[in-house]
């Protein structure tokens, strides 16, 4: 059922949420649609170096950072 897929799916964001020390949120590439997606990084306590590492180094690769809202 949608709805509890929902729940669970949600109940896992929390969880890791609690479990982070810090998150970002990257642009990834335009759904079939155009609707902008993106993903999440989380890292764990006291590694923000890798977040913002593996961050950096997904810009470096691509353009999508670039790309703005359509009006």
């Amino acid at each position: 059922m949608i709805v509890n897929d929902l729940h669970y799916a949600d109940l896992a964001t929390v969880d890791i949420g609690r479990e982070a020390s810090a998150m970002t949120c990257q642009p990834c590439a335009p759904a079939a649609n155009g609707a902008p997606l993106g993903f999440q990084l989380a890292a764990a306590r006291g590694r923000k170096d890798l977040l913002l590492r593996a961050g950096i180094a997904f810009q470096r690769e691509t353009l999508w950072h670039l790309n703005r809202p359509i009006d």
